[in-house]
């Protein structure tokens, strides 16, 4: 037997906080609640996506949320010298969807070298 339920607004929640930069490989813990209830969402599509400016964007992972609503998503950021980048962080379900933009900086060693 299955049931449709339906959600209201959902949130998507970054569990540690990280300085994102080019060429590292992080892992980011997330959570996606349900934004009435505070309630896990089980099941979500959490799509990590890298937008450049000089490139066409490309997803870096993709994954469902486990039965308490969470993913960890690890991904390799590539370097790409002379352009801007960000990442989007979507959740979805059902109808509802929601986006985080994240910041990606460049190697620390590269501004450091600058005279």
């Amino acid at each position: 037997l299955q049931t449709n339920v339906r959600l209201s607004a959902i949130r998507l929640e970054l569990l540690d906080e990280q300085c994102l930069e080019e060429g590292t490989r992080p892992t980011l813990r997330m959570k996606v609640i349900e934004e009435g209830s505070d309630a896990a969402v089980p099941g979500a599509a959490v799509v990590v996506r890298l937008i450049s400016t000089e490139d066409e964007p490309r997803d870096l992972f993709a994954a469902a949320t486990d039965d308490e609503g969470f993913v960890e998503a690890s991904f390799d950021v590539p370097e790409l010298p002379g352009a801007d980048l960000a990442l989007t962080i979507t959740a979805e379900v059902g109808e509802q969807r929601t986006v985080l933009r994240q910041f990606v900086g460049k190697p620390l060693s590269e501004s450091a070298e600058s005279p």
